[in-house]
């Protein structure tokens, strides 16, 4: 008897390859792993997790799991219809297409079938033929809710075991227009039991008297291995992944011990088996529901800010992760350098690549340090992930001279109005002519302070040069700068001209074309002007987000 028994449970595991729901959860752990690391390396340019890291840690859960429902299913009895497991496994597999992990709830893979198999039956609907649907239809509902109910307890465990580690960072624009950091909690199970199907296998009325608790009219049966899978994904970012996820835990026990005591009630008054099913659909959407609220319209935690670096992730196994760096801790000096951002982060990183120091700010706000040597086969990112940031540059103070924005517009509405008024050849000739005079003046009164003013003369055009490279600097989707332009024949001359001491001065045929260009070099000032007002507007905008930020 003990060998008909062990020939049963091989025959069993072989009967999983009858199964399409194994092959789609093949295709779907490779799917889904693939679609994610496709969107890590366009967010943050290198993979984060490894392909299968939505399983990990999750096997030994879901064959302990599998083990003692398949027990319990064998101790209490109850039959089920290979047609009905392959309906359910539409169901589920119409899930996998559409991507949607976080329906893969037993109480929607299985209340969602039992449910439709309640419609189609009530408006006495044919699945395909007569014989299918009359062992679809005569599967006990009561015997199919207990094993939801025993496969919503794995989804509870599996919620509650997620950590901060490894859960999936991502990027994303606020309202404001920057991007903010996410956490996306996103883990799968495969819970294998055994399931009897009605057959002329084995029997168990000799030993158990009570089998098959739920009459179907065949005491034999036989064993078949059906692949469950559970999943949930929830996305966070007000609140860190791993409290969030028991938060969404402590909501999904309370519904758990509310559809318990509904399951006792079951076995006396099995009619009430649909109002059992719709609670609980309608207890798992409301929480989900509930969680997605709770997140939006909050402010992210993974945002730039203006004292350190946020860590918005940590690839697995890097020297960052070695180092003991945690998720939404902030760095906030590397080599004893103050940094606000990604870019002043890997500068100051690529000076010193052979060792590493980091002050860091933990989650409670205290400083501790940390240290590591880099070595050759090292990145320099030692496995960080940051917030992308654009501009490249930070609105910092320069080291040499600050430069004042109020004057900097005065001095622009100025040069737009000399320009716009200046619509003829004539006007144009008068107000040159002005500007020669002016400028012979400024420069003699130049060459009076020129000795006192020698040794600010480099410091002042330092920061003139990285006031107009700041302006210039290009803040495109790929961060990049534009190298600086080379400077005109003209400027390189100056310094030869500056030794007449006269001003600009004009040759009788310079004076008669003039005319003939002044409106086409007017309009060129005059988007020149234009184009720098926008400029600063953009930066006025920038200082006052940081300022509130």
């Amino acid at each position: 008897m003990w060998m008909e028994w062990l020939v049963e449970i091989g025959l069993g595991i072989l009967r999983v390859t009858w199964q399409p729901l194994l092959y789609a959860a093949i295709i779907f752990a490779f799917w889904t792993g693939y679609k994610r690391i496709e969107k890590e390396r366009k967010q943050f340019g290198h993979r984060i997790f490894e392909i299968t890291a939505e399983w990990k840690k999750t096997w030994l859960t879901g064959l302990l799991f599998g083990l003692l429902l398949s027990i319990g299913i064998l101790l209490t009895g109850g039959l089920i219809s290979y047609e009905w497991m392959l309906f359910v496994s539409a169901v589920t597999l119409l899930f996998l297409l559409f991507n949607q992990t976080r329906l893969l709830s037993p109480i929607y893979t299985i209340g969602i079938s039992a449910l439709t198999i309640w419609l189609l039956n009530f408006f006495d609907i044919t699945i395909i033929n007569q014989a299918i649907s009359d062992a679809i239809y005569t599967v006990d509902f009561v015997f199919v809710s207990y094993i939801m109910l025993v496969l919503f307890l794995a989804e509870i465990i599996l919620v509650t075991t997620t950590k901060r580690s490894r859960t999936f960072p991502g990027l994303e624009k606020s309202d404001r227009g920057k991007f903010v950091g996410f956490h996306s909690a996103k883990r799968l199970m495969l819970i294998p039991f055994f399931v009897p199907i009605q057959g002329t296998a084995l029997q168990l009325d000799q030993w158990l008297p009570w089998w098959p608790m739920f009459e179907m009219g065949s005491t034999t049966f036989s064993l078949m291995l059906f692949p469950a899978i559970i999943g949930f994904q929830q996305r966070f970012h007000s609140t860190l992944s791993d409290h969030g996820a028991k938060q969404l835990a402590k909501k999904l026990t309370l519904l758990f011990v509310v559809l318990l005591a509904l399951a006792v009630g079951l076995y006396f008054y099995p009619e009430w088996v649909y109002v059992f099913l719709a609670v609980a659909i309608v207890g798992r959407l409301l929480i989900q529901w509930a969680t997605y609220m709770s997140e939006s319209g909050k402010r992210s935690i993974y945002s730039p800010q203006p004292d350190g670096i946020q860590i918005v992730g940590i690839t697995p196994h890097s020297p960052a992760d070695e180092m003991g760096l945690v998720i939404g801790e902030k760095i906030v000096r590397v080599h004893d350098h103050p940094v606000s951002n990604e870019h002043e982060f890997y500068e100051i990183m690529s000076v010193n690549q052979t060792y590493c120091k980091l002050s860091v700010k933990n989650l409670d706000g205290e400083v501790r340090f940390v240290q590591r040597p880099i070595y050759q086969n090292e990145r320099h990112e030692l496995g960080l992930v940051f917030v992308k940031e654009k501009p490249k540059f930070s609105l910092q103070p320069s080291q040499t001279e600050e430069f004042d924005l109020d004057e900097v517009v005065t001095a622009t509405e100025k040069n737009q109005q000399k320009y716009h008024q200046s619509d003829s050849p004539e006007s144009y000739t008068t107000n040159r002519n002005m500007e020669e005079e002016q400028f012979s003046i400024e420069w003699n009164e130049q060459d009076k302070l020129e000795s006192s003013d020698l040794e600010k003369q480099p410091k002042i055009e330092q920061s003139h040069d990285s006031f107009l490279d700041f302006l210039e600097s290009d803040s495109s989707e790929q961060d990049q700068l534009e190298p600086p332009k080379q400077a005109s024949p003209e400027k390189l001359d100056a310094p030869n001209q500056r030794a007449n001491r006269t001003g600009p001065r004009h040759t009788e045929q310079e004076k008669i074309e003039e005319p003939k260009n002044s409106e086409h070099n007017i309009n060129e000032k005059a988007l020149y002007e234009d184009e720098l007002m926008s400029l600063i507007e953009e930066l006025r905008s920038n200082e006052d987000d940081q300022k509130k930020d």
